[in-house]
Order: structure tokens, then sequence, then C-alpha cells
């Protein structure tokens, strides 16, 4: 009887400590992928912050003179003037207090 006891008392703990390892294994494969998630996702906005500096970098050199501008200054201010990059202040604003006044070499 006491044999018997302990053959059944043997296989319920083998049953048990299985279960139990599996489980665990179980536990360690979805915390590996929640890991493995986590580190996917920091890499993708490490590289969506690089790309969108270097588009910034892009998109500024364009509007950046590479080179001395081969219009002529009248041209450039009419362009200036009439970009939709910089909003037009009204005078007597706090950026404009004076009066601008046109150089006299310029028409």
């Amino acid at each position: 009887m006491k044999e018997t006891v302990e053959e059944e008392t043997n296989h319920l703990l083998d049953q048990f400590y299985q279960n139990e390892v599996v489980e665990r294994r179980e536990k360690l494969r979805t915390i590996e992928q929640a890991v493995n998630v986590m580190r996917t996702s920091r890499y993708f906005k490490r590289w969506k912050d690089e790309l969108i500096g270097r588009q910034r970098l892009k998109r500024s050199m364009y509007t950046f003179p590479p080179a001395p501008s081969l219009e002529l200054p009248q041209q450039q201010l009419k362009v200036s003037s009439t970009s939709d990059d910089f909003p037009a202040y009204p005078r007597g604003n706090r950026l404009f207090p004076v009066e601008i006044r046109r150089h006299p070499l310029i028409a």
C-alpha cells in the first residue's frame, strides 16, 4: 500500500511539475515577444525621427541658396515680398515700429 501511494504521489508530482514547466515556458515566450515588440518599436521610432530630420534638412537645403543669386536685387525683393513663407506684418507692428523706406539704389 505504501508503495502504491508513493507511486501515485510521484506520478502526480511529475505531472504537476511538467505543467508548471510548460506554463513557465509559455510565460517566458510571451514576455520575450513583448520585449521584442518594444525593441522593434524603439528601433522604428529612432528610424522615423532620423527620417524626419533628413527630410527637414533636405527641405531647408532647397530654400537655402547654395550660390549667389543670378537675379537682380529688385527681382529678389519681389519674390521675397510675395512669398508665402513669411506672413505679412502690418506697419507699426512691434516688429516694424518705423516705416521701412526703400534704399535709393533699389527702385
